[in-house]
């Protein structure tokens, strides 16, 4: 039996390769995603990252350092303004960060490497922190603080404005009418009565003999100050009056607070991926836990992104068969959401281990150009693939398809048909490896296949129902874990 299959690899390899595939004329361009340099406390320069980049044969670099590291604890009532206060007399600011550097000095900074290596793709882009929220008290010992690591990756924003005011805790959320801010014309009150008894003249009468004096009372103005001092600062700390949408004070708001920076960024034209959401983090900072937990659920609960980081930290509940990323894309097949979702593999390197590190992870884009605009299309449509664990070093997905008679569609677009459809894999191996391949439609793998160096597997899905929307995506799988994760492809029949 073996020796039959064997056979029968090399005779489907032979047909195949005098085969001229329209997959073909796409440019396959590894891509490193999610760098952080010195400017938000990564180990290495800009400069020196694409120097690492062009030595390791990475063609693309996408750089998304943190947007903003400021964390800030006020005490109730006077939260705001006691907030500003600790952070300035203690001199605990904001860390490195975009915001610190100059999201102009950033975007130069860019322009000027980049003009110094013409044979790197090199993109700035923001590692985005738009949420975190105290639990517990200081007073009671137990204060923590909690999913300031849950991050968002922002890519493609035009200009250095749009990632300036990225929505976040930081540089604050869309203010909204609440009663709550009718609480502010009291203290407008007696503001105003503070200033009215301060100017008001009392006299005391003091009587030396037969003589009368008349001495001015400093009583009332001390009383009309206090007044008028304390009422001014809650009208401070309230300012601009209108509550903010979200903030760290009222615990965890689900999605919403991730949401609005979504929204943001498709409003100008960028895109979204959510950063390692299944990682749980806890550490402790001054004495004070710093609690993560994973965040997987919060891509159920949002829209509209462009997708999510597959490898390392996204196959447990996300990317398996009938996980996370299946229960989404089925949703974009029924019309509950108005676009996909596209996996890509997140590198998140800051410079520790080997500078080879930079492949270990690789999202493989196919391009049409070997541009930034090239890459940016690429992302956006989900032209691309994702390996770990050095895999895209010897192992290349040459054609994923599916089609009718007339026509094919590749990853990220869609094959309006009446026909059986027709899926196509073919691999490339450079070294001695065995693995299989899972062919999953709608969450369900339907065929798993012995790879045995390169070769092609291509069938007629003849059980698929042929009517609505549907969708095919595939995993290499070696042992018991993926190594190489495709975007899917959608059939429409009908």
């Amino acid at each position: 039996m073996e020796s039959a299959n064997r056979i029968l690899w090399t005779f489907i390899a032979l047909f195949a390769s005098s085969t001229t595939l329209t997959a073909g004329e796409y440019l396959q361009v590894p891509a490193g995603i999610h760098f952080d340099s010195d400017v938000s406390g990564g180990k290495y320069s800009v400069e020196e990252l694409a120097k690492i980049c062009r030595e390791e044969d990475v063609v693309v670099a996408i750089v998304t350092d943190h947007d903003n590291m400021r964390v800030e604890y006020g005490v109730f009532p006077l939260r705001k303004v006691t907030g500003f206060l600790v952070r300035k007399l203690t001199g605990k600011g904001e860390r490195n960060s975009i915001s610190n550097f100059g999201a102009e000095n950033y975007f130069r900074l860019f322009e000027e490497v980049d003009a110094r290596y013409p044979d790197l793709i090199l993109i700035p882009g923001v590692e985005a922190i738009p949420f975190y929220y105290w639990e517990g008290s200081p007073w009671r010992g137990n204060l923590r603080l909690m999913r300031l690591h849950e991050h968002l990756l922002v890519i493609g924003l035009k200009n250095a404005e749009d990632y300036q005011h990225l929505p976040s805790i930081a540089n604050g959320y869309p203010r909204e009418f609440s009663p709550k801010a009718l609480i502010n014309l009291i203290w407008a009150t007696t503001a105003l009565l503070g200033i009215r008894i301060f100017r008001r003249r009392k006299v005391k009468r003091i009587y030396l003999g037969n003589q009368l004096l008349l001495v001015p009372s400093r009583r009332n103005q001390g009383i009309g100050a206090l007044i008028f001092l304390a009422s001014l600062l809650f009208l401070i700390n309230n300012y601009p009056f209108l509550p903010p949408k979200y903030d760290q004070y009222h615990g965890d708001q689900d999605g919403g607070p991730y949401q609005v920076l979504i929204d943001y960024v498709n409003q100008r034209g960028g895109m979204v991926f959510w950063a390692h959401p299944e990682v749980e983090q806890k550490m402790k900072v001054n004495g004070i836990e710093v609690y993560t937990p994973p965040y997987h659920e919060h891509l159920i609960e949002t829209h509209g992104y462009t997708g999510f980081a597959i490898f390392w930290e996204g196959m447990k509940h996300i990317g398996k068969p009938g996980g996370i990323w299946d229960r989404i894309l089925h949703e974009y097949c029924l019309g509950k959401r108005k676009r996909p979702v596209w996996a890509i593999g997140e590198l998140d390197f800051e410079g520790e281990g080997r500078v080879e590190n930079v492949k270990e992870m690789a999202t493989v884009l196919l391009l049409g150009e070997k541009s930034q605009e090239g890459v940016l299309e690429a992302l956006r449509v989900g032209r691309m693939y994702a390996t770990r664990n050095f895999a895209s070093q010897w192992l290349t997905l040459e054609e994923f398809s599916v089609s009718d008679t007339y026509e094919v569609a590749y990853m990220g677009e869609t094959l309006r048909t009446h026909d059986c459809p027709h899926i196509r894999i073919k691999f490339a191996v450079t070294q001695p490896k065995e693995f299989r391949v899972q062919v999953i439609r709608d969450g369900k793998i339907i065929g798993t296949f012995p790879i045995h160096g390169s070769g092609v597997v291509e069938f007629d899905d003849r059980t698929v129902l042929r009517s609505g929307k549907v969708y095919y995506r595939i995993l290499a799988v070696g042992g018991d874990w993926a190594f190489l994760a495709s975007n899917p492809i959608f059939v429409e029949f009908g």
